[in-house]
């Protein structure tokens, strides 16, 4: 949805955020749910209280000494809000059972690096071990179609990890884990490879 620069990030409602980030974050999909919540900062110009860039002010207005004059700074009254706002919208993305991450947190910041600390190498973690089996799965005894259906099945899930392969990529591992006893027909897909896709392979 689109916001008129004039608005407050106050008026963003969590039914907006809940259609902004679709995807709850879960152990295995930081990568995605960053990917979402990221433009959103972007776009409201948050990015620099997530990232600690920008620096919290001082909640009191200081005279030209440095000295603290007992009066509110409204500079530190919006940043304060910006950082709230951006809490209660990252909390409201979190699934159920990392909730208890929340606790004691009282700054966007900090959550920001409690989930990225947690959760940002499990994820390359998780891609690694994912791409490492597509690249060495092997046909070996299954069912033609029972090896398509693997390999779409770690396809599908590189790309919910938010790090897709190209299909001519793909169609390559493919052909890659059949057997010799394929041979003839692998010289028969690479003649094809630029007009085939993976689901034409289980045709043929």
């Amino acid at each position: 949805p689109t916001v008129p620069p004039s608005y407050s990030i106050s008026s963003i409602s969590i039914q907006n955020i809940s259609c902004m980030v679709p995807t709850k974050l879960k152990r295995d999909n930081y990568l995605v749910w960053k990917a979402l919540v990221a433009p959103i900062f972007r776009r409201y110009k948050l990015t620099g209280i997530a990232d600690g860039s920008e620096i919290c002010p001082s909640p009191f207005l200081l005279d030209d000494s440095g000295k603290n004059t007992g009066i509110p700074n409204p500079d530190f009254d919006l940043w304060y809000e910006k950082d709230q706002n951006i809490l209660i919208w990252l909390n409201y993305t979190l699934s159920e059972d990392l909730i208890p991450f929340t606790v004691g947190v009282t700054s966007s910041r900090e959550l920001w690096l409690n989930l990225e600390q947690r959760f940002g190498g499990v994820s390359a973690a998780h891609i690694h071990q994912l791409r490492f089996c597509l690249h060495t799965v092997q046909k070996g005894d299954l069912m033609i179609s029972k090896y398509i259906q693997l390999i779409k099945s770690i396809y599908d899930a590189l790309m919910a990890a938010g790090a897709p392969i190209s299909e001519s990529d793909l169609i390559a591992v493919t052909l890659n884990g059949l057997s010799n006893d394929y041979e003839s027909f692998v010289n028969y897909i690479m003649l094809r490879i630029s007009s085939t896709s993976l689901d034409e392979l289980h045709v043929l």
